[in-house]
């Protein structure tokens, strides 16, 4: 019996010794979310872009051009067709994947309303607890 409880805790210390020993793959191996793995080969239609957005500093560097379907297409920014595209003054470039709020909009809407219309899910919440509170009593 102590044989066998000696050789279990063998392997398992064997087993975790191996598994701890082996190379970790370097997190620069995975591109971060907003780089490009491969370029489109094919010449976009120009009617289909809407914008576009620098992916320069990634290990593939490209221009990401955004379709009127909100589609992001990877291209080489030293192709003849993507240089043309950019310097189109109809196209804009994108800075981020999500679009800022115009600036004459309120940064907090909820906030800019008058007290009467400010929505009453803070009250429905509060009453929530005061009811959970009065049955615990």
């Amino acid at each position: 019996m102590k044989v066998s409880v000696a050789a279990l805790f063998l392997l398992v210390l064997t087993i975790t010794s191996v598994v701890h020993s082996q190379p970790k793959i370097p997190e620069s191996v995975n591109p971060p979310p907003n780089c490009c793995l491969k370029y489109h080969e094919k010449v976009l239609p120009r009617k289909l872009v809407v914008g576009y957005r620098q992916a320069l500093n990634c290990h593939l560097p490209a221009i990401v051009f955004i379709t009127k379907r909100k589609r992001e297409v990877c291209t080489d920014p030293n192709n003849d067709w993507v240089q043309e595209y950019v310097k189109d003054p109809r196209l804009r470039p994108r800075h981020s994947r999500r679009p800022s709020p115009p600036s004459d909009a309120p940064a907090h809407p909820e906030r800019s309303r008058p007290a009467s219309q400010q929505p009453n899910h803070l009250w429905l919440s509060l009453a929530s607890h005061s009811l959970k509170d009065s049955r615990d009593s």
